[in-house]
């Protein structure tokens, strides 16, 4: 995170304790409201060059629809995430030399945490001249691929339990380990004894 150049307040639970700690958050972005807006975005220019590193051939299918139909003018690839992926040194790199040798401007990386900021983090000096997007299942929500949770859902700040309840075998263990990481840095936080600066010495943040 500390070499993001610009670092998005996304969790409820994280935006809560930012702001309980004192930091001047402007509000919560989702990677699926960043990802909304550039889908929709009619300020995409040729000189762009888009690259998905998605989850199926299905959602490469509609990565290219949506494409041939909003920005024919760009272009825009889409490639699926082999099995593994992230264990794979060699597919990794081929794989960052392959974005660089494209000309990327915008990669989304829509393969989940962590794999898509491990990605980012090992091989982002090899991709210097595009923004790296780790944005998980947002692009197939956008896309009309998976359903979006009702507007109560997000009112609550529930998301989290509704996408549970969809796919809890995936990512029951993840929102588990998620919850302890989480509960040991805040404690580790406190512990410390420093009183928290404004968000904007800390980071830039997107809004």
């Amino acid at each position: 995170m500390r070499s993001a150049d610009l670092i998005t307040c996304d969790g409820f639970p994280v935006a809560g304790y930012a702001r309980w700690r004192g930091c001047k958050l402007p509000g919560r972005v989702t990677g699926r409201e960043v990802v909304d807006d550039l889908l929709t975005s009619t300020l995409l220019g040729p000189e762009h060059r888009l690259f998905f590193l998605v989850d199926s051939v299905e959602t490469a299918m509609a990565v290219s629809e949506w494409a041939a139909r909003h920005c024919p003018q760009i272009d825009c690839h889409a490639e699926v995430a082999p099995m593994g992926f992230g264990s794979d040194a060699d597919y990794c790199g081929d794989l960052a030399t392959r974005i660089r040798e494209f000309g990327a401007t915008i990669l989304f990386l829509c393969v989940g945490a962590p794999r898509s900021e491990l990605f980012a983090a090992r091989y982002r000096e090899h991709m210097p001249d595009c923004w790296i997007l780790c944005v998980g299942q947002s692009v197939k929500l956008s896309l009309g691929l998976d359903q979006k949770p009702p507007a109560v859902v997000e009112k609550l700040h529930v998301e989290w339990l509704w996408r549970l309840g969809r796919e809890p075998r995936r990512l029951f263990r993840r929102y588990v380990t998620g919850v302890i990481g989480f509960a040991m840095a805040v404690i580790d936080d406190i512990g410390s004894g420093e009183h928290s600066r404004p968000a904007s010495q800390d980071m830039r943040i997107y809004n």
